[in-house]
């Protein structure tokens, strides 16, 4: 039998390369696993000339090596470079083995899965969005006055303006702003059909926050998505429902009324932008469930009060929850002055067109149905004093007070 003869017997199988595969792997609460399959022997004219070892790890937790050997004439040569390759290929998977399974599975964190929906209303392309996934830390709290509770909004701002400026705020401020730089930011990439997914996101809790400003005809929106994660120390993967964008108009001094449809407390009749017409109106959006805005109600009263014999000037309270019942009796017990309308939801028509997502929220109009005033221009001048919130207004009329060109409302969480 010639040499030709004994290598072809060796391998009866075909023509096919000899292709080893070596698999060392782990599974969650498995031991490792080492696995090595060995392919069809060549033929002895198609031995292989050349020994190719490839690494590749497609996940964290396994890796993979292929050795594959093609054409060689010379069997003991083959065989040589064969065994070589294979040697080198387990010595580079030694450390993989060294891994502690537990430690690594520490590391290597949950996976989130979710879907970003957009508004049927206003619909844009997903993906201009740019989201992240924040990691929520607690911040430490200064030691707070014990008559808080019992303080005005104003005297609290005064309060926390003056803590800050000493060392024990500044100080507070210092570690609070080291802990919100150590947080954890993970960008999200957002598919053309909405969805994402965020690989090895360690245990805590994480806000999905994402913005777009847009001008769509004469008003610039804001498309946002909101959405908070708790990532447990046992779980791996997490599934969200569906998140719905946000929008928002971005309201501006000189922009147009907007729809304002809605009926009075007791239901008898409606208010509609013809009944705003011709007047200055203070419009002011509440809850009997807010604390705050039940707190700055009687601001309000005090501001048209002292305004009336300089300008008329007509009070539309909007109140946003359900609870109708509730507002009505607080309004007549404390006699609430001017129109009471009703919206009963946040998702109301004028309470959206408004883009009202805090309240308190003022707005000033004119008699000519436009915005003189939106509630980020009365939070700040209101920062100062309270008091003088009819100053505030007059100067406004007046023109005293001319509104900044890139003022626009902002966009508090609810309540």
């Amino acid at each position: 039998m010639n040499k030709q003869e004994s290598l072809s017997r060796l391998s009866p199988r075909g023509n096919r390369p000899v292709s080893w595969r070596i698999s060392i792997g782990r599974r969650q609460n498995l031991n490792r696993e080492l696995k090595l399959s060995v392919g069809s022997r060549p033929r002895a004219d198609d031995l292989l000339n050349m020994v190719e070892t490839t690494l590749n790890s497609p996940t964290r937790n396994s890796l993979n090596c292929n050795v594959k050997i093609a054409s060689c004439p010379d069997l003991l040569r083959f065989a040589r470079i064969a065994i070589l390759a294979l040697a080198l290929s387990i010595i580079a998977l030694i450390p993989l083995l060294a891994q502690d399974p537990d430690k690594d599975s520490e590391k290597r964190g949950a996976t989130i899965k979710g879907k970003i929906v957009p508004n049927e209303k206003f619909p844009i392309a997903v993906s201009e969005l740019e989201i992240k996934l924040l990691q929520q830390v607690e911040l430490p709290q200064p030691t707070l006055p014990e008559n808080l509770d019992k303080m005005a909004v104003a005297d609290r701002e005064k309060w926390w303006n003056e803590f800050q400026r000493t060392e024990a705020g500044k100080k507070l401020q210092a570690e609070r702003q080291k802990l919100i730089e150590a947080a954890q930011v993970f960008d999200v990439e957002i598919e053309e059909n909405g969805g994402f997914i965020v690989y090895d996101v360690p245990e805590g809790r994480y806000g999905l926050r994402g913005r777009l400003d847009k001008l769509i005809g004469q008003t610039k929106y804001a498309f946002e998505v909101f959405g908070q994660v708790d990532i447990l120390k046992e779980v791996d993967e997490v599934l969200l429902d569906p998140i719905m964008i946000m929008v928002t108009p971005l309201l501006k001094a000189g922009d147009s009324t907007p729809v304002v449809k809605l009926e009075t407390f007791d239901g008898v009749r409606g208010i509609e932008n013809s009944d705003l017409k011709g007047r200055y109106v203070l419009l002011n959006f509440w809850s009997i469930d807010s604390p705050p805005s039940i707190e700055f109600l009687p601001t309000v009263q005090d501001a048209v009060t002292k305004l009336k014999s300089q300008q008329e000037i007509t009070l539309l309270s909007v109140h946003v929850d359900p609870k109708r019942e509730e507002a009505l009796q607080y309004v007549q017990q404390k006699k609430v002055k001017g129109w009471h309308g009703y919206a009963g939801s946040w998702d109301h028509e004028m309470v959206t067109g408004f883009g009202v997502r805090g309240i308190p929220s003022l707005f000033l109009l004119s008699p000519d149905e436009k915005i003189l005033m939106i509630p980020e221009e009365f939070r700040q001048k209101l920062m100062v004093d309270q008091s003088n919130l009819p100053a505030i207004i007059l100067d406004r009329i007046n023109g005293q007070d001319q509104p900044k060109p890139d003022s626009t409302t902002s966009t508090p969480a609810k309540k």
